[in-house]
């Protein structure tokens, strides 16, 4: 992916024209991100959940790689998918929800989003097309405690 983000939402870049609508209200912050066909949602909170780095996905570009849960549904009109993910250095879970109207229009979302490693945000960019594992179950591995899956 080289194109040049239209937006940047905690270190998620969008392509194309999109529309963004900011909430806070003290304890969490939303931030919902439009485009044609489909829509992001980022949510920052205070409940942070430490991966368990063993059993999440891995999809890497170049030297950087992010360890990755995605869990998908599909319904008639609409597929959605949440992508839970962390960068080396991160300690809890960054967590980034896609739908869309159509299979071909979530299509068009996994090019059009990608996440930037937070140690080099201006030259490396993680399409989310490449986070194509999806895990069978919804549920995201955590550890309890940090440390016990720390790396």
């Amino acid at each position: 992916m080289s194109a040049a983000c239209a937006l940047v939402v905690s270190f998620v870049c969008f392509q194309g024209p999109v529309r963004v609508k900011h909430e806070d209200n003290g304890l969490s912050r939303r931030a919902t991100i439009s485009a044609h066909g489909f829509k992001a949602l980022i949510v920052r909170d205070d409940n942070y959940q430490a991966p368990d780095r063993r059993q999440l996905s891995v999809a890497c570009i170049d030297e950087f790689c992010v360890r990755y849960h995605k869990f998908c549904v599909a319904t008639p009109g609409e597929v959605r998918c949440e992508y839970s993910y962390a960068w080396p250095a991160d300690e809890f879970l960054h967590t980034l929800e896609v739908s869309a109207d159509s299979a071909e229009n979530f299509a068009d979302a996994e090019r059009a989003i990608a996440l930037l490693p937070p140690d080099r945000p201006e030259t490396v960019q993680l399409s989310l097309g490449t986070l194509s594992v999806a895990a069978a179950a919804r549920a995201v591995p955590t550890c309890p405690r940090r440390k016990d899956c720390w790396p």
